[in-house]
């Protein structure tokens, strides 16, 4: 399944409660939440979740109430 990067761009406050949201938003869903890296000093939060298709993974955020920038899709390279 594809793997998509959504960037969002809001300080790192805004970050809390995300991964419950995320959480919540997937159950059930074809779409999982692989996982999160907040940059604090760049005030940015990047996720990567597995889905059909970025459709999908707008849907997801916007049922988790979760602001987005920009979502790509993405090549996840594991060591």
């Amino acid at each position: 399944m594809p793997v998509f990067l959504v960037e969002r761009y809001v300080a790192e406050q805004q970050t809390a409660g995300l991964a419950e949201r995320l959480r919540r938003a997937t159950r059930g869903s074809a779409v999982t939440w692989l996982a999160s890296i907040v940059l604090p000093g760049e005030d940015a939060c990047l996720c990567l979740f597995e889905a059909g298709s970025v459709a999908e993974v707008v849907a997801v955020n916007r049922h988790a109430e979760a602001d987005l920038d920009r979502v790509v899709e993405a090549l996840l390279v594991r060591s």
